[in-house]
């Protein structure tokens, strides 16, 4: 059934544009959290590269949006970013396996808790009325279709991709209701022309 949904919608800048979203601010927003998560050192909380590259993703994404009227929604602790009409939400979440290829499976990196439980079943339920009727319905009073934008850093390159979760296994978003592959971001378009990456030498002196 999801395969038959992508096939019924558009792909690519016609979907993102549904959504009121384009390919050059999700780029410019991961580009943020990228760049912040490369300044970290080795030193550093074994978790602090990912929560550097999903915060500032998301702050940036909140910066980008706001003039076009997306708002910050903080409740229940589940950073989401909500478009004007309140329809739509977007997560931002490290991704794992196939991300941005639908030929293979794409999942979240870690295990989520009970609000992304909670998106899933709002999503499903979507999905279902979807199926049943033929056509898209607005959501529930009590919800909205939840996006996660899915970053996965490779060596040379961010994976993207922008999702509608609908299942999950042990904590793990494992299945979608609609996969949107978005072109990767080259790492090398982070760094100026003739610019080098600085090298950081932080010495370690044992305490006597």
């Amino acid at each position: 059934m999801t395969q038959a949904l992508q096939r019924e919608r558009g792909t690519g800048p016609d979907r993102l544009a549904e959504l009121g979203l384009d390919l050059e601010t999700l780029h410019r927003a991961v580009r943020a959290g990228v760049e912040a998560r490369a300044r970290r050192t080795e030193l550093a909380p074994r978790n602090a590269q990912g929560s550097d590259l999903v915060s500032h993703t998301v702050e940036e994404l909140r910066l980008l949006l706001a003039p076009a009227g997306w708002a910050a929604d903080f409740a229940g602790g589940q950073e989401r970013t909500v478009s004007p009409d309140g329809l739509t939400s977007v997560i931002v979440s490290t991704g794992a396996g196939a991300v941005g290829d639908l030929r293979g499976e794409a999942r979240t990196a870690h295990p989520k808790g009970p609000l992304m439980r909670d998106a899933v079943t709002t999503n499903q339920g979507f999905l279902q009325e979807e199926f049943a009727l033929g056509l898209v319905v607005p959501p529930a009073a009590d919800g909205r279709r939840c996006w996660v934008l899915l970053v996965k850093v490779e060596a040379d390159r961010v994976d993207l991709e922008l999702s509608v979760p609908d299942g999950m296994r042990d904590g793990v978003v494992v299945s979608w209701a609609e996969r949107l592959p978005l072109p990767p971001l080259p790492l090398g378009d982070l760094v100026e022309p003739g610019e080098e990456p600085a090298d950081l030498d932080v010495p370690v002196v044992p305490l006597p």
